[in-house]
Order: structure tokens, then sequence, then C-alpha cells
């Protein structure tokens, strides 16, 4: 049977037209039926990257979250809101991200009750291709079923994030930069944000509903959110990626992730085995959507379909080709959230500004993405520029 994705226009972050196009997307698909009973604990899961306000687009607009809180409650379900966001797990730190990005306010509205369990817990699973062993929050090891509210946007290496790599927010805090040193590439980044979902998948529903009302394109500094005016949903959280990314533009089997589910036969990466319902992509396609520079990398490239120089050649072209993160002195504020999350201690805070060790760094983009200030560039070495024209 083939995956189905609802497509739903929304133009704005109304609460009200926002909670009428999720529950249209949600019919489309099926409704809640089968996914929550009354008593059911159900974890909503926005992203929740960093704490930012709603306007920066940054994060899953809390109107997104209040209406499907409100759906979950008609449905007789108990809502538990929550993240681990990129930074140390902490009351302290969820608390402060709640706040930014206005969560505290829906809780109220909604009577959901927000996370503050900062335990975690090491999982076994024998069966994932690359990670035998998991390390998650607890808390989403004691609901029923996860909604996953994902934020279209692009990502410097992961080319595009959104229903899958969001999971990802499931590993603890810091413990994410741990794996970001431990893989390195974006490769193996992509196994193991998919033996996440598979993993996850096994264990509960997951239902997923993809806020792209106001999504992220390019590098997503200031000025970068794109209009887009769609809420998506689908109980297929690949499907649902691969259907985003074909709405804005972005190949699929260029993304990592789409890659890796394509060759573990999770997904057969043809648009014609999604069924889609509601708006069809010709009525809401973006044409000029700009995708990420970071993606001029050599990860991109088949191991498989190299030569043994090109292979050998592969780590000097690559370190000519990817973007470097360099902190701007004129922006930072010494904050610490780039030292903070670096998994390889790449970067100091020297005389109240952020240094980073070039030699170090592994360009996992980690710095780039938490910091509040946007005060990290990403620059590109002079092949690159060349290679990019």
């Amino acid at each position: 049977m083939a995956s189905k994705v609802s497509i739903v226009r929304c133009s704005d972050y109304d609460k009200e037209r926002v909670f009428c196009a999720v529950r249209e997307g949600l019919d489309l698909i099926g409704g809640l039926i089968g996914y929550i009973k009354p008593g059911d604990k159900v974890f909503l899961k926005p992203n929740l990257l960093r704490a930012s306000s709603p306007e920066e687009g940054v994060t899953t607009h809390p109107a997104v979250v209040e209406a499907v809180a409100r759906l979950v409650n008609q449905a007789g379900g108990q809502v538990i809101i929550g993240d681990s966001p990129a930074l140390p797990y902490t009351k302290a730190c969820l608390k402060k991200v709640y706040a930014k990005c206005g969560l505290i306010e829906v809780a109220k509205e909604t009577g959901a009750k927000l996370n503050y369990d900062t335990s975690s817990i090491n999982l076994s699973y024998p069966e994932g291709d690359l990670m035998k062993m998991l390390t998650l929050i607890k808390v989403v090891l004691d609901v029923d079923t996860i909604i996953n509210l994902p934020k279209l946007k692009t990502h410097v290496s992961a080319v595009f994030t959104g229903a899958c790599k969001n999971l990802f927010g499931l590993v603890p805090g810091c413990t994410k930069a741990g794996y970001h040193g431990m893989l390195k590439n974006i490769e193996n980044l992509s196994r193991m944000w998919i033996d996440i979902f598979t993993f996850l998948k096994q264990k509960l529903n997951i239902l997923n509903i993809m806020d792209g009302i106001v999504g992220l394109e390019g590098d997503w500094k200031q000025g970068s959110q794109r209009k887009i005016g769609v809420i998506l949903s689908s109980t297929d959280s690949l499907a649902l990626d691969f259907v985003a990314c074909k709405l804005v533009g972005i190949l699929p089997m260029s993304t990592p992730i789409l890659r890796t589910a394509v060759k573990r036969r999770l997904i057969s990466g043809r648009l014609e085995d999604i069924e889609i319902v509601g708006a069809s992509l010709y009525e809401v396609f973006i044409s000029d959507f700009k995708p990420a520079t970071g993606i001029a990398t050599m990860e991109g490239f088949n191991r498989e379909n190299l030569t043994f120089f090109q292979n050998l050649m592969r780590p000097f072209f690559k370190r000519l080709l990817t973007l470097r993160p360099m902190p701007n002195p004129n922006a930072c504020l010494g904050c610490g959230n780039c030292r903070d999350v670096c998994p390889q201690d790449a970067i100091t805070i020297v005389k109240g500004k952020a240094k980073i060790d070039e030699k170090a760094c592994i360009h996992c983009y980690c710095c780039y993405e938490v910091c509040p200030e946007k005060a990290i560039d990403l620059k590109q070495p002079w092949l690159g520029r060349i290679v990019s024209g």
C-alpha cells in the first residue's frame, strides 16, 4: 500500500487557521483514529533547536504545537510536549527554550504537560545498521504515541532537515555532539538518523505533521525565512520528507538521509509510490527556493563509484571544498553555546570571543546551528569558490 501524504494550504500562523489546516490534513490521512485512544500518553516533539522566538522561523511555531495539542485533547489523549535541544539537557535549559519558543503559553492554553524529566536510557538495538546501542531521553519510552512536528528547513550538511532528522532531538542534549564526533561524516550520521527512526517505529506509533507555513532556505541566516504556506501530514516520516523536498525543488536523492533510506529499502525513491492528497504538488510548488550552499562537499559522492586515486585524494579535496565555520568577533558575545556543543572540544572562549581550532574541527556545524547571535560564519575555501562559480 502506498504511503499517503497530505498537503493543506495555510497562509499564516493565525491560531484558528492553523487549527483548521492541521485538522484537515489529519482527516485526509485517516485522522487520529488508530493512533490515540482515551487515556493514551502522547508526546508532541517539535523542532526546538535552541531558544529562539517563533518570529525567527528556526523552531516549530507554537501555533502548530497548540493546534495538535487541542486535537489530541479532543481525542482523549494526555499531551506531553518536549524535546532535547542541542545544548546541555538540564531543567534550566529546557525552561529557557520552552519560554523563548512560546511553549509555556501553549501548555497554559491547552493543559499540556511540558517535559522536564532529563533522565536518559541506553537501549540495545542489535538490528541497527550502524548503531547497535542508542541513548534516548527516557520520557519518550513512557508514552504510547509520538507526534513528530518538524520544521521545513534546509541544512548546511544534510541538505534538508525534516521529519526523520527531527527525531534526532530525542537523543539527550550534548550526547548528540558525541555522536557527531564519533561518526564524523554525513554518510554515517545519516545511517544513525535512520537507525533512530527504525528503532522508534518498532516501539511506538509515529505520526508526522510538518510546519511548512514559513520555512527556512539557503543557509538560514538572517533574512532567509521563506513563506511556503503549507501543512504536511503523514504516518510515514520518509515519505513526508520526500514530498517536502519535491515541493521546494530539492532533489530527494541529493539528501543523504533519503539516499540511505532507499539503500535500505525503507522507501522506493519514486514519487509515484506515494499518494498525495489535498493540494497537489503542482499547486504549491516553490520554483525558486534556495538550497543550502554547504552541500558542495565531498560527502555527496558515492565512494563505491570512485577510483582508488580519487578515494586517496578525497580528504584533500574535501578540505578545499567544505565550508568552514568561523566566529565573527563583531557579533560574538562569548555565551559559550558553541563551545558546549562541539564534539571535538575545538572551540574555546578567549577574551570573551569564540575561537575555533581548525585542525580539530570536523565541520559538523553544530556551532553554527546553536549560535543565538548568528555569529558563526561559513567561509568557502578558494577551491570551493571556483567550483561553485
